[in-house]
């Protein structure tokens, strides 16, 4: 009786620090966030020594809070540690992986490989399709698509993977702040194609959308705001992009 109300409270400790690892991680507090992953894994594995479905959803804070502090290799080692478990555990198109691959390919695209992180999100696409084809995991997977073809400056690619993740984001999340953020991302590489009455609609949008969540002075809001500012750049429209780089430097 004793050892089970042991495992119960170790359980519950376990579960007590994965939370606060993910409220350190939304507060960019990488550092003490990943500590709480790596007890929480420390207490996981004196309890299941081997492969373990516990074991998936504290890898994959780790590899998210590794990649959030910069260190790839590590990221990728424990998202592959995560992949090759939950391969053995249940297959190889498990659902479980479709959070992992997604995580591989965001670490490819810091690393700027965006053919491999492409390669990475095609896969969670298909994975999504699978198993949860109504979620709107398939508008970030084909939103994390646009933007690595946006980098590589494939918009002929990039405009349409946004354009399907804006419909998803529309239908399934039409509050959230991130169907702005794809709005705007969407009407950058419209921008770029010379497009810009439709881009001067998804922008502005976006931007009020992500101002509202995030404030002025955040960083994605920043993001849309140059893209504003880009806009009215290359379509000639002085006035106006005087305006946003007045907000963007605060004079």
């Amino acid at each position: 009786e004793l050892y089970t109300l042991y495992l119960s409270s170790a359980a519950s400790d376990v579960y007590k620090r994965q939370h606060l690892a993910n409220l350190m991680n939304h507060q960019t507090r990488y550092e003490e966030a990943l500590a709480e992953f790596e007890e929480a894994l420390r207490i996981r594995e004196l309890f299941y020594d081997g492969d373990h479905s516990e074991f998936t959803e504290i890898l994959l804070g780790m590899g998210s809070t590794l990649k959030n502090l910069g260190r790839l290799d590590e990221a990728t080692g424990i998202y592959e540690k995560a992949l090759n478990m939950n391969t053995r555990l249940y297959g190889p198109d498990n659902s479980y992986n479709l959070y992992v691959v997604n995580g591989l390919g965001l670490v490819e695209l810091d690393r700027g490989r965006y053919e491999a992180a492409i390669s990475r999100f095609e896969d969670s696409v298909r994975l999504i399709k699978l198993h949860t084809p109504d979620s709107p995991n398939l508008a970030f997977a084909l939103a994390n698509i646009g933007k690595a073809n946006a980098l590589r400056e494939r918009y002929d690619l990039a405009i349409p993977a946004y354009r399907q993740a804006a419909g998803v984001f529309e239908s399934r999340l039409p509050e959230h702040w991130v169907l702005g953020d794809v709005k705007w991302r969407l009407g950058r590489c419209l921008v770029m194609t010379g497009q810009y009455e439709e881009a001067e609609t998804l922008i502005v949008s976006g931007l009020e959308t992500v101002e509202g969540q995030w404030g002025a002075d955040h960083e994605r809001t920043i993001q849309a705001r140059a893209a504003a500012l880009l806009l009215y750049e290359k379509w000639a429209r002085p006035d106006k992009a005087a305006a946003y780089e007045a907000l963007q430097t605060g004079i």
